[in-house]
């Protein structure tokens, strides 16, 4: 199971008057039997790892792939529970997911954990623990031998409440950054943009 943490700015956190921490919560049935009443508890936990709110709610059916009602099957399926809890501070928590149905035959993996924080200064990054295992390079132009066409990657980070402000983006190039083929270095040019997403275009034509 991956545990890397989900990092998260004070200020973005949902209040409980707006119905608090969102738990997503994908599942779907392996087995061969329908299961009904199926209820998923949903824990928040300290950074003792001792649960400090908990709210149930209940599926009413979960097919079996065999036994959908439509073809094809859905795999998966997605809840999305409203807890209606909000953090007091800044700190490290971890959210737990239980299925929990008596008649499930192997209930050892319908338990799900991860760990998320609340911090004042950053908002979120990606996966630090693949950035020396995974690089991301440009695409080789069709038209110029031995030239790359423009290329970009980013993260989208959505910020639910207004007053949120970005000033800065730390960025980390892999060791092979501006190695030529031949194992040269050679010059390398980058940008970095803030976009915007306004709702008047899509990601990659909004402002910046």
């Amino acid at each position: 199971m991956d545990r890397e943490t989900l990092i998260t700015l004070f200020e973005q956190a949902i209040d409980a008057a707006d119905g608090g921490f969102v738990a997503g919560v994908m599942y779907k049935n392996v087995g061969l039997e329908t299961q009904y009443g199926v209820d998923v508890l949903v824990e928040i936990l300290d950074q003792d790892s001792m649960p400090i709110f908990s709210v149930t709610e209940t599926i009413d059916t979960v097919y079996s792939y065999g036994q959908a009602p439509t073809c094809p099957a859905n795999s998966q399926d997605t809840l999305y529970v409203q807890t209606g809890w909000e953090p007091g501070g800044p700190g490290d928590y971890s959210l737990r997911i239980s299925l929990i149905n008596q008649e499930d035959a192997n209930p050892l993996n319908n338990v799900l954990a991860k760990d998320f924080s609340y911090t004042e200064d950053v908002y979120g990054h990606d996966n630090e623990a693949v950035l020396d295992t995974t690089e991301l390079g440009p695409r080789e132009s069709d038209d110029i031998p031995g030239f790359y066409d423009p290329t970009g990657y980013g993260s989208y980070y959505h910020c639910p409440n207004p007053g949120s402000v970005a000033y800065g983006v730390a960025v980390t190039f892999g060791p092979n950054t501006g190695l030529s083929a031949s194992g040269g270095v050679e010059p390398f040019e980058f940008s970095t943009r803030l976009y915007t997403l306004d709702g008047s275009a899509t990601i990659t034509d909004s402002p910046f």
